[in-house]
């Protein structure tokens, strides 16, 4: 490649840029905006367990900080102990609906 086509190509390349800057700040406000309007219409789900055989898919309160050591995480996947299945199969009773992982 010569001087002057890496020039030329630099320029393009700067040009594009500039152009996706721009629209790129137009395209993230409504992005933003989108965002903002899922966040407050989204819940939070979890399985609620009833007695054994009887788990429920169901909209759970939003977790909330209270102790200054506490922290939300967002998580993709979970998986479950045997151990907390017990109750499920009947082995272990239960005190009324039960939210895993509480």
């Amino acid at each position: 490649m010569t001087p002057h086509e890496r020039r030329a190509r630099r320029a393009a390349l700067d040009a594009a840029i500039s152009v996706l800057k721009q629209s790129s700040t137009l395209f993230s406000s409504n992005l933003n905006l989108f965002s903002d309007r899922r966040k407050a219409r989204k819940k939070m789900k979890g399985t609620v367990l009833y007695g054994p055989g009887d788990i429920r898919f169901e909209h759970r309160d939003d977790p909330k900080i209270v102790e200054p050591t506490d922290a939300i995480l967002r998580l993709a996947a979970t998986c479950v102990c045997g151990s907390d299945l017990w109750p499920c199969r009947g082995l272990q009773p239960i005190d009324g609906p039960h939210a895993d992982g509480t």
